[in-house]
């Protein structure tokens, strides 16, 4: 189901959004990624997940601490890890995340989610027959692990992914607005008859 298309640089363009916010708050986020992996599924629904998965290790990261997003074809499976280095997730609570309006301790700084996030990210897991979970990070906080199912590279319809990774920097996102909605445009397949 959904559609094919290039996982890392959706990620890359995605992930942009997400570091501005986290340069605000004095958090560094790091991507390493491969130059490309074509995936066959929900893109708005993974991008969702993708961004939920960041945005809270941002929420849980210290003042100068750092997230790291890496995503990876793994054979069998796409794996999206996402670490930090806030306070982690106690394993009494680990599996009660990812429940619908479950929400574990108030963060940091103070802010109270509504409990929909990671119950999103479990959503679209299920939906594409994965699995997402929670550990402890090397970098001292929680690990996300969301892992999707990744057809052989025989499948008809993908092409062969690029599997040489390489950290990519996130780059910031256009002052210009205007600027930013033109490029992603010009990432759009264009469609005959259509501007």
């Amino acid at each position: 189901f959904g559609e094919v298309f290039d996982l890392a640089a959706e990620a890359r363009m995605r992930l942009s959004r997400e570091e501005a916010r986290a340069a605000r708050e004095g958090i560094q986020v790091r991507a390493i990624l491969p130059q490309s992996l074509p995936f066959q599924g929900d893109r708005e629904g993974l991008m969702l997940a993708l961004r939920n998965l960041v945005a809270n290790a941002i929420d849980w990261s210290p003042r100068g601490g750092r997230v790291e997003v890496r995503i990876a074809n793994e054979g069998q499976a796409i794996v999206v890890v996402v670490d930090d280095q806030g306070p982690g997730v106690p394993e009494s609570e680990r599996e009660r995340i990812f429940l619908p309006f479950e929400r574990g301790r108030t963060q940091p700084n103070g802010r109270a989610g509504y409990g929909l996030g990671l119950a999103l990210v479990r959503t679209v897991a299920d939906l594409h027959q994965g699995t997402v979970g929670v550990g402890s990070s090397p970098l001292g906080g929680a690990s996300f692990r969301l892992e999707l199912p990744y057809p052989s590279e025989a499948e008809p319809g993908l092409p062969a992914a690029d599997a040489s990774d390489e950290i990519l920097p996130v780059p910031p996102p256009p002052a210009d607005r205007s600027a930013a909605r033109a490029s992603a445009r010009s990432l759009e397949p264009r469609v005959p008859g259509r501007r």
